[in-house]
């Protein structure tokens, strides 16, 4: 059986880490999701501007790509797993979780353009091959599926019940993550899917 607790934050590495970690932070490449990330951990946007090396206003530019609004930036709070969001913050299965938990607090205002592609890929992966997804930060990087490695699928069992995460002992649970990582409903594929119909044909 497993337990709810609230998890902790993560900081943005500090200018005093050992120098292997600057130069990790420093070679990695800025994305609107992992600014979202980074904000939701409560790191400011001047404070990532320092540790990245480039400005606010760019940090700014980001976060508004990311199309962060309050319920959107407390997404990364809310992930059963402590992950660090410099390293597997452009990963595209947390980019995808990430995705549905928008999809799901906001419905399809929350997910624009080729994200909705991509949300769509996942639920196919999650219904209709049975998969769930898993974190473990010894994972190795998995070519085509988890760049940064740490995420994986792995095959649904009875104990996951309708969640589209691995159940397992030390997850971290908050109230609103109980909810958010539920499968998707049928209603809410059946939706993105015929927005996308609609987008791939539309009317003359």
């Amino acid at each position: 059986m497993f337990s709810f607790r609230h998890r902790h934050r993560n900081n943005l590495p500090k200018n005093t880490q050992a120098p292997d970690t600057v130069k990790n932070v420093n070679q990695t490449r800025l994305t609107p999701e992992l600014v979202a990330g980074l904000l939701a951990e409560g790191n400011s946007q001047s404070g990532i501007a320092r540790t990245f090396g480039v400005s606010r206003q760019h940090i700014h530019y980001l976060a508004k790509r990311a199309g962060l609004t309050a319920e959107a930036g407390e997404i990364t709070q809310h992930l059963p797993w402590d992950v660090d969001q410099v390293k597997h913050g452009n990963n595209v299965i947390l980019q995808s979780l990430r995705a549905h938990a928008r999809y799901r607090l906001q419905g399809l205002a929350g997910v624009q353009g080729s994200t909705r592609k991509r949300l769509a890929a996942f639920y196919r992966k999650i219904t209709v091959f049975q998969q769930v997804v898993d974190f473990d930060p010894r994972q190795p990087p998995i070519p085509r599926v988890s760049s940064t490695g740490g995420f994986m699928f792995t095959p649904r069992t009875n104990s996951d019940g309708d969640y589209l995460i691995r159940i397992r002992n030390g997850l971290h649970w908050t109230e609103k993550g109980k909810t958010l990582w539920l499968q998707p409903t049928t209603e809410e594929v059946e939706a993105l899917t015929a927005v996308l119909s609609e987008e791939n044909n539309p009317k003359v």
